[in-house]
């Protein structure tokens, strides 16, 4: 009996063994069937990423987005199996990826890199242009060809590339403005000899400065504080050692003439340039009879005459150091102040 029992205690240990080797050790993890994608969109020449670019995913799974501002596009979850990109942005070449498989528990990342539309044209040669801001100036004097061709001073200006001198046709006493490459007048500093004729910001009435009395003028284009479009500045007559008497006269149809005299010299140490001038103008309608809706009949007026006060700029002429190079600067003796008849004085204490 007792063998019996060793037995069949050997018996049931040999079962339990081979039973627990035939059972699992435990439950098996579970493997997930998706995967990641994650695409990178950027400049083929700048390599810089861009934003809004429309990827097409296809494969067994479809979907369609817009990338981020830093180029980028992911996909989680994505079923397993083989895909390809499409990108399209506006200004770009399409771009596609070639075939790539998606595995359970893997990322993969796709780089597309997109190159600038040409219209199927071929690129041989590329040109970067830069902006560039140009200055450019204009001289006027009395010989110069636009200034003989032209009635006045302010006629020759009108007549240079980027001035233009506006003026009330129907009123002849007007307000005579200048503007600069197509500035409002405002923005256009006048100056005479380098003092200015008006307050920044506003306009010069070039009628009633006396442009007759000016030699000359210069135009410049670089803006300044108050003055965007540039500025004219006028020159007048100046003193000469010898004497010198200038007249001339012009005339015209319509009764249209211009006298004009100036006289520039010296008295010892004081130099002394005169100017005086004269602008006669008739209309054709002149003495013509006109009826006006009440029936009253009128002759037309249509003379008008410009009379510049004479001008009289008065200098110190150098001294012997200064003639030989010694820095001392001449003092001015006057002020040169435009108003409405010429050119005033003022004496400088």
């Amino acid at each position: 009996m007792c063998r019996s029992d060793a037995s069949f205690r050997a018996w049931v240990v040999s079962l339990v063994a081979l039973v627990s080797l035939c059972l699992p050790a435990g439950p098996a993890a579970a493997q997930s069937d998706t995967g990641e994608i994650v695409i990178n969109v950027i400049d083929a020449t700048t390599k810089k990423p861009l934003a809004d670019a429309r990827a097409i995913l296809v494969g067994p799974q479809t979907a369609s987005s817009l990338t981020t501002a830093a180029g980028v596009i992911q996909y989680t979850d994505v079923p397993i199996g083989i895909y390809r990109i499409r990108v399209l942005k506006r200004g770009y070449e399409a771009g596609v990826s070639k075939e790539f498989d998606v595995l359970p528990d893997r990322a993969v990342t796709v780089s597309v890199g997109l190159a600038l539309s040409t219209g199927g044209l071929k690129v041989i040669g590329t040109v970067t242009a830069h902006s560039s801001i140009g200055v450019s100036s204009s001289d006027i004097n009395e010989n110069s060809p636009i200034r003989r061709l032209s009635d006045s001073l302010t006629d020759a200006l009108d007549k240079i590339a980027g001035v233009s001198i506006t003026q009330d046709t129907t009123d002849p006493n007007g307000p005579v403005t200048i503007s600069l490459n197509g500035h409002d007048e405002s923005q256009t500093a006048v100056t005479l000899d380098g003092i200015p004729l008006s307050a920044p910001g506003s306009a010069a009435n070039l009628r009633s400065i006396g442009t007759d009395l000016f030699t000359g003028s210069s135009v410049s284009t670089s803006p300044s504080a108050g003055a965007l479009g540039g500025g004219v500045n006028f020159r007048t007559l100046q003193p000469t050692q010898a004497l010198q008497i200038k007249m001339q006269g012009t005339t015209g149809t319509f009764d249209r003439s211009n006298e004009q005299f100036a006289a520039t010299g010296s008295i010892g140490s004081l130099g002394i340039a005169v100017e005086h001038t004269d602008r006669d103008a008739n209309s054709p309608l002149t003495f013509q009879d006109y009826e006006d809706q009440s029936g009253l009949t009128y002759p037309h007026e249509g003379y008008s005459q410009r009379l510049s006060a004479p001008a009289l700029p008065l200098g110190r002429r150098p001294d012997d150091r200064q003639r030989h190079g010694v820095d001392e600067q001449s003092a001015q003796l006057f002020d040169l102040r435009a108003g409405r008849d010429g050119v005033a004085l003022r004496h400088r204490p």
